[in-house]
């Protein structure tokens, strides 16, 4: 894989987590999430879009450990920092999310995933810089 593929899946990468935070200021902001303990996110109105935030999120998950390891292919100490760091705060984002939803819906818990995203988010944004753009 030249760094071109590399570069995509960054850009991908990039593109994901930015349709992650709109699918999740929209989950915060217009779903009304239930106050027990369910889990079947289907059986309640704003469910379909709680499905679609963990999906999206299981993409980004995956995305992020093929960049890692790309990234440490490319014997490019910075870049592997980077992406170590990057799936570091792409693991974090879901376990707050899951604490989140799980234990009263806690703005610190949001306040977490919000800070997961933006680090991550710009991690991503820094290792497409880094890459050669060949």
């Amino acid at each position: 894989m030249g760094s071109k593929a590399f570069r995509i899946m960054l850009g991908l990468e990039v593109l994901l987590l930015f349709i992650q935070f709109w699918l999740g200021m929209y989950v915060n902001l217009f779903v009304d999430l239930p106050l027990v303990k369910a889990q079947d996110f289907s059986s309640y109105a704003g469910g379909q879009d709680v499905i679609a935030h963990i999906a999206v999120g299981i993409s980004i998950l995956l995305l992020a450990g093929l960049i890692l390891s790309y990234g440490s292919r490319l014997k490019k100490l910075q870049v592997t920092l980077l992406a170590t760091f990057g799936v570091v705060f792409v693991i974090s984002a879901p376990l707050t999310g899951a604490t989140f939803l799980f234990r009263d819906q806690d703005n610190v818990l949001s306040m977490a995933m919000a800070i997961n995203f933006l680090l991550a988010f710009t991690i991503y944004l820094a290792i497409f810089y880094l890459v050669d753009r060949r």
